[in-house]
């Protein structure tokens, strides 16, 4: 379509402060602490490489679209009751992943910045909808260039194992945790597919700024 997935703001000497796409909206208010989609992170770093992050559930479901109640046979059909609950959390959740047929054709829609917006909040809503409540530790386990290659929960389990391509190209992937910080301890975004890298971002595929 030509239109930006992501949308990036900037503050002082060139810090990101706040980051919208199609999927996620984030706020970075200190080098070791953002807000990534009504969940606040906090991150353990050693050097500058981050080695844990603590999460925390702190905004309502109350940013999703209000689709429920729905009804219907061979596709839902949305009937608002001007009230968000958690049925309008799952109602996005089960049409984001072709679970159930939703029609939102006769759903007025707001255009562009604000449609990305909405859908954004409605991802962060089920997120916090289908993800574990309360406080989570996560620990990163790194080699020496402080790529992470696995991660474990509180108890040890591990969560996640991944391995890279030469520049940082994901190559193998697998497990439920929510890795953002893989290659070299850079942030990987993932709708764009380009790791940050200070100021610049990198396409791992071509190893080209």
């Amino acid at each position: 379509t030509g239109e930006l997935l992501t949308e990036t703001a900037y503050g002082a000497e060139w810090t990101r402060v706040q980051q919208a796409g199609a999927r996620s909206a984030s706020e970075y208010l200190a080098p070791d602490f953002e807000v990534r989609d009504g969940i606040s992170t906090v991150y353990v770093l050693l050097g500058d490489k981050p080695v844990a992050r603590i999460e925390r559930t702190i905004r309502s479901a109350s940013e999703v679209r209000d689709l429920a109640p729905a009804a219907g046979a061979s596709a839902l059909t949305p009937n608002p009751d001007g009230d968000i609950t958690a049925g309008d959390a799952w109602l996005a959740h089960a049409k984001d992943q072709n679970l159930a047929a939703v029609d939102t054709a006769a759903l007025s829609l707001p255009t562009g910045k604000q449609t990305r917006a909405l859908v954004a909040l409605a991802a962060a809503a089920r997120r916090r909808l289908l993800g574990p409540s309360g406080t989570a530790t996560t620990y990163q386990h790194q080699d020496h260039l402080g790529t992470t290659h696995a991660e474990t929960d509180e108890t040890g389990k591990v969560t996640q194992r991944a391995q890279a391509y030469p520049y940082g190209t994901p190559r193998f992937a697998e497990g439920t945790g929510w890795a953002r910080h893989g290659y070299t301890g850079m942030e990987r975004d993932a709708e764009t597919g380009l790791q940050l890298h200070g100021a610049r971002w990198l396409d791992t595929m071509t190893g080209r700024c």
